[in-house]
Order: structure tokens, then sequence, then C-alpha cells
């Protein structure tokens, strides 16, 4: 930790061209093209959206335009019309689940069919966690807020049973992405974790079955955060917690708090995935521009993080972000996510070139499966 890793990154590769990283063995390519029918930006959705299907041979990029590729050799496969908040299934590499209005649907890949399995009744609109949201490890729960006259409820649905189990009213509240800014299931599928703005920023942890309060994980903030396994087994949400820049994990089921990554580190300037469902006991990090952090160790880094409180760290690529980006800056951010066995990192990047109007494309490193 003398000084921070080597970060050349050269060129950027030529569409579906592999390249490999100075002083890594990993190698990066850029999987999207305005040949494509994009414009400047061709990206996926978010750090939490896992864009690989259950069996990895299906990519999903949702913005600008929808569309599906090889999970493998990522050669496009059209265009594919998907409901909101859509996530893959867990088990089934054929499907998807979203939202459209107050119904909750399947989406079959393979013929473009939809169903309803549910509509909501009592909401105007239901979403998936506020697009922070995902489905169980055992695609059996997820958590819902459900837009109403007079407030929001964050509900758990059972998808198997089409059954909702629990619901918490919150009478007043605005949301999502207001005073209930999120909410998620865990990966078990115990818990619910409730994003809060109102009375202050929080991680509000409540049962599945009853929607209890259990715990506050993180008080007066709102970091970057995920929910995974520790090495050890145990549910976590991974997080920077409340006034200090180190990355912690919180065990959910008593709130014990463990440092995973040193404040020399890291700066505030993290998005955190744990969609690697495959290979539990570690978490995936990227950062972004901050212009107070550009000394952290990890700064300009991609990387998976161990679980266990040793601070031990796989790099996969260096950030390919520019510093103070002329515009577009959240969607210049990495928001890397990795697959679902962990050997590859998906981002998207303007690889370091910071002018207006620079193209964002996708990019996915790590190791040929």
């Amino acid at each position: 930790m003398s000084s921070q890793p080597v970060d050349r990154i050269g060129a950027m590769p030529g569409y579906l061209s592999s390249t490999a990283f100075e002083g890594l063995e990993t190698r990066v390519m850029r999987i999207t093209d305005t040949s494509l029918g994009s414009g400047r930006r061709f990206r996926h959705a978010y750090s939490l959206r896992q864009p690989w299907n259950a069996d990895g041979s299906r990519l999903l990029l949702v913005q600008s335009p929808t569309q599906l590729f090889d999970g493998r050799t990522y050669e496009a496969l059209g265009k594919l019309s998907v409901p909101g908040d859509a996530v893959w299934s867990n088990h089934d590499p054929d499907v998807m689940y979203g939202v459209s209005g107050n119904r909750f649907v399947r989406l079959k890949v393979s013929t473009r069919t939809q169903s309803t399995l549910r509509t909501f009744g009592e909401y105007t609109q239901v979403y998936i966690g506020g697009g922070e949201g995902n489905i169980s490890d055992d695609d059996r729960y997820v958590a819902l807020i459900g837009t109403r006259s007079g407030g929001v409820d964050v509900l758990v649905y059972d998808i198997a049973n089409d059954v909702v189990v629990s619901s918490r009213r919150f009478d007043g509240y605005s949301g999502p992405w207001g005073d209930v800014d999120s909410a998620a299931i865990s990966p078990s599928g115990k818990y619910v974790l409730v994003g809060m703005t109102r009375p202050g920023y929080s991680y509000a942890l409540y049962d599945r079955q009853t929607m209890t309060f259990q715990r506050t994980l993180v008080d007066k903030q709102l970091s970057h955060a995920d929910m995974g396994y520790t090495v050890e087994g145990d549910e976590a949400l991974v997080t920077q917690a409340s006034g200090r820049s180190a990355i912690y994990s919180i065990r959910l089921s008593d709130g014990y708090q463990r440092e995973e990554a040193p404040v020399s580190y890291m700066g505030w300037n993290q998005h955190t995935s744990c969609r690697n469902n495959q290979r539990p006991g570690w978490c995936y990090i990227s950062t972004s521009y901050h212009n107070a952090a550009t000394g952290a160790y990890m700064y300009r880094q991609i990387f998976a993080l161990k679980l266990d409180g040793t601070g031990t760290v796989q790099r996969f690529a260096p950030g390919t972000f520019a510093d103070n980006p002329s515009d577009s800056s959240y969607d210049r951010q990495a928001h890397a996510v990795p697959s679902r066995d962990g050997r590859r990192v998906l981002f998207a990047s303007d690889w370091r070139d910071a002018s207006a109007g620079a193209p964002i494309h996708t990019y996915v490193a790590g190791i040929a499966p």
C-alpha cells in the first residue's frame, strides 16, 4: 500500500475486441457499439441489478436501447421489450420478472410472452424496491413498494403461492425515491431492508413474515449498499457505515459491524454489488470520480472484496472513468456488477474521455468462462 495500483488503461478496445490490462490477469472487452442502434449511451441498469440470466447464457442491457446479448460471446441478439424493473429469475434462464402499472408480471424471453401473476388493485403503481430490489435467491419472495392515496406501503409478495405475506403502511410518506427511498428482500428472503429519508436518512430492517421492525442498520446515512453473505455464511449489508468511508459488513441477524476495507482504501465514491449469488463471501466494489477521494488506495479500481475482515481484494480492472467530466457524470459511473459466479464484472465507462458528448459504452472484464 505504498502507492496506488497501476491504472493505465490503454486505448479504448474495439467492439467485441479483447485486450489485457497492464499488471492484471484479467482481460476486458467492449460489448456495445453505436452500430447496434444506440445513441451515445448504451449501458446496463445499475450495480444492484444482475444483467446475466440464471445460467449465464443471456445478458440484458436496458438503457438506450433495451437489448439482449449472448451472455458468453456478447453477440447482440436483438431488442427486447421488458416490463418495468425487469429482473432475471435466479433459477429459470428463460424468465424475467417485473412490473407494469399495479401488476407483477413474468416474461418468458424465448416466446416474448408476458403474463400477469398478480394485480394489486389497492395500489396505483407497484415497484420492485424502487429500482434497487431483487428476487430472493430461491425465486420465492420479492419486496414491493406500492403507491396509494395518502401514502405508500412496503409489502412482501410470495411469488410461488401468489399471496401477500405481510405489509407495512407508511401513511403520509412519499416513495419510492422519496420518504421511502427503496426496499429490498434479503437473499434468503428472511428480511426486508428499507432505505428511508424521513425523519432522517437510514437503512431500517424488517422481518419478512410480519414486517415488524428489527433494527436500524445504518443511521443518518444512505450510502450505496447491497446485501450478500459473509465468508461465515451470515447475511449482511455491505456499505460505508455512518460517518466513515471504510466499508463495513453489517450482519442482519443482530446488527454486528465488521470493517471489511479500511478508510485508506476508500473515499465517498463507491458502488457496491453482491449479485454474485454463486460466489458467496465476496462483494464487488467500483469507484467513481470524487474530488476529495483521488488519493485513496483503491481509487480508480473495480475489485472484489473478501468479506472476512482481512481487507483482501481481487482487482478486475482500473476505473476507466474521466475525472471531472463535462456532462452526464452519473451515467459515466461504472456501477460495476459481477456475473453470478464472480468471474467477470460488467461496467459502464467513458474510457476517460471527459469531453461533452463522450460515448458511454458497456465493458466486461474478468476471466474467460
